[in-house]
């Protein structure tokens, strides 16, 4: 019976290059945090030497940004950027596409009880006590601007 010689039939990993290693093709090894397939035989050749390999992963980009707890990462212009942790108490404020988030106070709300039809105002924060089975109608503002806001909540029961 005839025998075939297939060769390698799969990929080999070699671990961390070396210069001294004899490396065949299909040979996997990494070096500065990327990962390299030998495409010809050969000793000594760096991995940077394309003639001999082929980049299979390329190392992504170290994160420096990072000093302090509490920093949050962001996707700016051009880069990611750093945004230092906020003061106790503010809270993460988005500006819309294109802006960079920045820290706020908290707003306060101030709540306004309603028990009956009503129109809501931008900015408005409404407790709506309709009891057990009662209804209302609220109507929404009817031009509302960037950052409009209505905040309502409706429920029955009793405080502890």
């Amino acid at each position: 019976m005839a025998t075939i010689n297939l060769g390698r039939i799969k990929p080999v990993f070699q671990g961390a290059y070396n210069g001294a290693t004899a490396y065949v093709v299909d040979d996997i090894v990494t070096f500065g945090g990327e990962t390299f397939i030998c495409i010809l035989a050969s000793t000594g050749n760096a991995t940077s030497n394309a003639t001999y390999w082929s980049k299979l992963a390329k190392k992504g980009d170290d994160v420096t940004q990072l000093t302090t707890q509490g920093d949050i990462l962001f996707r700016g212009t051009s880069a990611v950027e750093r945004l230092p942790a906020g003061s106790s108490g503010n809270v993460l404020q988005t500006k819309g596409a294109g802006v960079d988030p920045i820290w706020a106070s908290a707003t306060g709300i101030n709540w306004d009880y309603k028990s009956a039809d009503f129109t809501a105002v931008s900015g408005g924060a409404y407790i709506c006590n309709t009891g057990e089975t009662a209804a209302f109608t609220m109507t929404m503002p009817t031009s509302p601007q960037d950052n409009d806001y209505v905040i309502f909540c409706d429920g029955y029961g009793s405080w502890n």
